[in-house]
Order: C-alpha cells, then sequence, then structure tokens
C-alpha cells in the first residue's frame, strides 16, 4: 500500500528496475526484504525524511480510498523511523 500511495505502482515495478527508483521516496524500504533483518540509523533517518515530506500524499489518497487503518499504521512507521534514527534501529522478527 505504501509503494502504490506514494509512488503510484506497484512494489514489483520498483523491484525490476530498483536503478530507475532508488531515489524515490521509501525506496529503503520498498526494496527491502525482511529476511534482511533490521534497518539501521541511516536509512531510517532517510525513511523518516520520506514519512514526514509524503504524509499530506499518503493520507489524501488512503483517506480517500477508506483505509484509515493505513493511515494509522503509517504514523506509527513514522515514528519508528524517527526513533531509530538517533543511533537505533528498526528490527524484523
Amino acid at each position: 500500500m505504501l509503494c502504490r500511495s506514494a509512488l503510484g505502482v506497484e512494489p514489483h515495478v520498483v523491484w525490476d528496475s530498483a536503478e530507475r527508483w532508488k531515489e524515490s521516496p521509501f525506496f529503503e524500504l520498498i526494496n527491502f526484504s525482511d529476511c534482511e533483518g533490521m534497518i539501521g540509523p541511516l536509512a531510517a533517518a532517510s525513511l523518516h525524511e520520506d514519512f514526514s515530506a509524503n504524509r499530506e500524499l499518503v493520507t489524501r489518497v488512503n483517506q480517500d480510498a477508506g483505509h484509515l487503518w493505513f493511515v494509522d499504521l503509517y504514523n506509527t512507521w513514522e515514528e519508528a523511523f524517527a526513533l531509530a534514527a538517533n543511533h537505533g534501529l528498526v528490527l524484523f522478527c
């Protein structure tokens, strides 16, 4: 949902052409395999900036579609990356 909301494409489009999308918002998260384990502070800082900068767009798209649960989840992820940006990490387990 994040990829569709922010970039207007399905994740496989980003995965299949990663070089083309690497400067796009949320790239570090969209192109991240959860079996990689964690996102460290540098990527977390970049992702926090992406979440902050794209809040209006993603919120509007998902509110219009009735996906209020995703807006809540978006807020939680933004907070997680804000915390991890300060010498922390986001651990996927």
